[in-house]
């Protein structure tokens, strides 16, 4: 935080810092960390590390954790089960776009209700469907539907003897 808070201070001029600029620069972190626990801001840590990630930008911070705060309720609303670390993996794997995180995570809700209508196929598989489609959890249903439609096809050729009938 005396890191963060002088790098605030810092004045470029003659690259000293005074205690009592550092002292308001920390204060001003203070409330910043204050207004931002709402956003549901795991702890100071925290914030200081995405302050540094996003290079001082408080107004980055902010909209990251509004957006994760965002995720998190759409988390719980859909008993999803992420924890804040994931969701904040998703959310940086997602280009930090609050549409594309949403959609991954509403489109695996549906995706994984669907999935005993399509054999059970592992999360893995269900991720790399939903993310073939462009996040479009419809598109992704009907490939799983296509997909398990073939399989059965398959299954039941090679049960009456003709294995190679369904290729």
């Amino acid at each position: 935080e005396y890191a963060v808070s002088r790098s605030y201070a810092l004045d470029w001029d003659d690259g000293k810092v005074t205690l009592d600029e550092t002292m308001k620069q920390w204060r001003r972190f203070d409330s910043f960390v204050a207004s931002v626990q709402p956003l549901g801001a795991p702890d100071r840590r925290h914030v200081c590390a995405l302050l540094e990630a996003l290079n001082f930008e408080p107004e980055a911070v902010r909209a990251q954790l509004t957006d994760v705060h965002t995720l998190a309720r759409l988390n719980e609303s859909l008993d999803f089960g992420l924890s804040l670390q994931q969701l904040n993996t998703l959310y940086d794997t997602h280009a930090r776009s609050l549409d594309k995180a949403s959609a991954y995570i509403t489109g695996m809700h549906h995706l994984k209700a669907a999935a005993p209508s399509f054999g059970s196929p592992p999360q893995r598989e269900l991720e790399k469907v939903l993310a073939t489609h462009a996040l479009d959890h419809v598109r992704a249903q009907r490939h799983l539907a296509s997909a398990w439609a073939i399989a059965q096809d398959r299954e039941f050729l090679a049960d009456a003897g003709q294995p190679n009938a369904a290729d």
